[in-house]
């Protein structure tokens, strides 16, 4: 929206100043409202503490509803057969996981649905979280930023794998970690 409203911003310019001047005023509202929506959000995922730390099922459809709650994009949340406890190292891989791929549909995307899923195959425990942004996906070359660099470290260090790509409805990170 904010983007939409300072494109076409520079059009009113000499056409309509005082359509103008509500653009800036409404755009300057939102940004505020974003930012304190994003910050929000950061401040939940820092108050997560290990000892208060319900079952993951229950962590992570908490965390779900509490991001849709606070952004609007519908985010489902899908726990298989998983384990109700994980040690601390793959916890932290599985939430810096979803953190990283929730705020990167909130910040660069267009995305209005999440859905997560996770799994455990008894080799394996796996994490998928996909997106419905097709903006400009199709031929993006995906580089990894700070978010996904640091999972992959994450993984790296337990032995796992991620892959982050476009798909044909949207955006796909996965990741693995040997059980």
């Amino acid at each position: 929206s904010i983007s939409m409203m300072m494109n076409a911003s520079k059009y009113l310019l000499h056409q309509n100043p005082v359509k103008l001047v509500e653009y800036c005023e409404r755009t300057k509202e939102l940004s505020g409202e974003t930012l304190r929506e994003t910050r929000n959000i950061l401040y939940k995922f820092r108050e997560i503490g290990k000892a208060n730390r319900p079952p993951l099922p229950v962590f992570f459809g908490r965390l779900c509803k509490d991001f849709q709650k606070s952004t609007g994009i519908t985010t489902e949340c899908h726990i298989g057969n998983i384990n109700t406890s994980v040690n601390e190292p793959i916890f932290n891989a599985l939430f810096r996981t979803v953190q990283v791929c929730f705020i990167n549909a909130l910040r660069h995307g267009l995305a209005r649905n999440i859905r997560l899923f996770v799994w455990d195959n008894d080799e394996t425990l796996n994490m998928s979280i996909w997106n419905d942004d097709k903006s400009s996906m199709a031929n993006a070359v995906i580089s990894q930023g700070i978010g996904l660099t640091g999972v992959q470290e994450r993984l790296d260090n337990l032995g796992g794998k991620l892959t982050a790509n476009p798909v044909d409805d949207g955006f796909k990170v996965k990741i693995e970690i040997p059980l």
